[in-house]
This record gives structure tokens, C-alpha cells and sequence, in this order.
């Protein structure tokens, strides 16, 4: 009927009206118009100016396609995406079995169920959830790593301490073995020792321990009581010694005073040369005084 063919004419104009009512539950009108026109053996379709009409506060506001884009605002409308909206709500009768079609038809749709931003959100999801397994590896990783520098600088750590602590043990063995020779315990020729034998040397060395200090309390009391005597020899030696001193002061006395008497005895023998029997006394009495004399020198040394 609209056809310009059967109109006998150029133009043909056409008009769809909708009133609906959009996901806020209000009233909206929509009017689209089209024109088409013959152009020799071929038609040219074109949408022409469309209004969308909503009721605010009991008033009419009117909004042209010359403002908005009228696919944009009834998808906003209608809360659809534009796959649905063009595909299912406005779908031409024609193409209305287009659900029944062959897989690559149906294919073209498969923007209506949103697959292609589902796939690529699953996509997304995958190489998201992909990096985030890698970045959980990547610190599992670093992590055993980490531990597994620690663990290692650790058993060097005790490997050094078991280094040292075979050395330790070696040089016991060794000091068990020369102090054991020198003490002369049987059993303790052939190192390595067991805590058997470190416990049967421990006691064997308490035990001779305790007896070499018997011994040196025995030597020490000895060496006390000889000490003592000792002391007591000297201090009778320290007596006689005084004494002798004193005995010898007297005797040097002695000595000094015979000496002088000497000298008169000399003198007056010297004066009295002339009577012989004077002479002869005096000389029996010098030979008595020498007499003495010698005798107190030598009780003197």
C-alpha cells in the first residue's frame, strides 16, 4: 500500500507511535518517522526527525532526535541493550523467526545474549584469575625460596657447629687418652670414646683426685710439722746465738782488760829489770796472763 510504486509516487512518508512505559514505571511516547523515496529503479529509506515525549510533574516535555540520539535514549528507556532492542523488541515480522535459523545466522545474534562481552569477559576473567595464580606462585615461590636461603644458610650454620663440636670431641678424646696414659687407666688406648667410657674416666679421675689431695693434705701437714720444727730449731740456734754474742762481748772484755794489764805488767817489768826476783815473778806472771790470753782467744773462736 506504502509502496511508492503502487502510491504512484515519489515520496512516501510513514509514521510509528509508541507509548510505553520505562523502567522507572513512567509513561513515554515515542514518535519515529520515516521517508522513501524513488529514485529511478531504486528506493532510499532514511529515518527522518523523531520526538520522545515523557510526562514530568503533570507537564509534557518533548525531547527531538535533534538532541538526542533516539536508539541511545531507548535503550535508557527501556533498559535493554541495543541487540534486544533492534532484534527482539523492534524485529520486523519477517525476521521474527529468526530464533529457528541455521547456526551461522544465529550466530549474527549472538549479541542479543551479550556472548561476545560475556566471552570476553570470561576472557578477562581467565588471564585476571591467570595472573593472579601467577603473581600467588610467583611470591610462593619467592617465598620458598626465601626459606629455602634461610634453611640453607641454617644448615651451614649447624654444619659449622657440628664441624666444631667433632673437633671438641677430638680434642677430648685426645685429652682423655694422654691424661689416661699419664694416670694409668686401662681402657682408654683406642679414641673414640662413648659416653660409657667418658663416665668411667670422670669417675677414675674424681677418685684419683680425691686421693692426690689426701695425699697433698698428708704432704701438707708433714711439711706443717717440719716446718714448725724447723722454726724451733732456729730459734734455739737464735738463742745460742745470742748467748754466744753475749759470751763473746764478755770474753772480748775480758780480753781488752788482760791485754792492758799486759802492758803495766810490761811496763813494770821494764822498770823493775834490775831486781831478778821481781823479774822472775813478773815473768811467771806474764806467762800466766799470755796463758790466759790464748786461752780466751780461743774460747772466743
Amino acid at each position: 500500500v506504502h509502496d511508492p510504486k503502487v502510491a504512484h509516487e515519489t515520496d512516501v512518508r510513514a509514521q510509528i507511535r509508541l507509548q510505553l512505559k520505562d523502567v522507572n514505571g513512567e509513561r513515554v511516547a515515542v514518535h519515529r518517522s520515516m521517508l522513501c523515496t524513488q529514485k529511478g529503479k531504486s528506493m532510499e529509506f532514511k529515518s527522518l526527525e523523531g520526538v520522545i515525549t515523557r510526562v514530568k510533574h503533570g507537564e509534557k516535555v518533548s525531547l527531538s532526535t535533534k538532541c538526542a540520539e533516539m536508539d541511545k535514549e531507548m535503550i535508557s528507556a527501556l533498559g535493554v541493550s541495543a541487540a534486544v532492542l533492534n532484534n527482539a523488541i523492534f524485529c520486523h515480522q519477517e525476521d521474527s523467526n529468526w530464533p529457528l535459523s541455521e547456526g551461522r545466522q544465529l550466530k549474527v545474534k549472538d549479541e542479543i545474549f551479550s556472548a561476545t562481552r560475556y566471552i570476553k569477559a570470561l576472557e578477562t576473567l581467565r588471564q585476571v584469575r591467570h595472573q593472579r595464580e601467577m603473581d600467588r606462585v610467583n611470591k610462593e615461590s619467592q617465598r620458598l625460596n626465601r626459606e629455602k636461603g634461610e634453611l640453607l644458610v641454617q644448615q651451614g650454620r649447624l654444619q659449622l657447629e657440628a664441624d666444631q663440636h667433632q673437633q671438641e670431641i677430638r680434642k677430648r678424646d685426645s685429652l682423655i687418652k694422654t691424661l689416661a696414659a699419664q694416670l694409668e687407666f686401662d681402657g682408654f688406648k683406642q679414641a673414640p670414646f662413648n659416653q660409657r667410657q667418658i663416665n668411667s674416666f670422670q669417675i677414675l679421675a674424681k677418685e684419683r683426685q680425691e686421693k692426690d689431695e689426701a695425699n697433698a693434705d698428708q704432704i701438707l701437714r708433714e711439711f706443717s710439722e717440719k716446718e714448725a720444727v724447723k722454726q724451733r730449731q732456729i730459734d734455739e740456734i737464735r738463742d745460742r746465738k745470742t748467748g754466744l754474742e753475749r759470751t763473746i762481748e764478755l770474753k772480748s772484755s775480758t780480753q781488752s782488760k788482760k791485754t792492758t794489764d799486759l802492758k803495766n805488767i810490761k811496763s813494770e817489768l821494764q822498770q823493775l829489770e834490775g831486781s831478778s826476783d821481781r823479774l822472775q815473778e813478773l815473768e811467771e806472771e806474764l806467762q800466766k796472763t799470755e796463758l790466759e790470753l790464748e786461752n780466751i782467744e780461743k774460747s772466743c773462736n
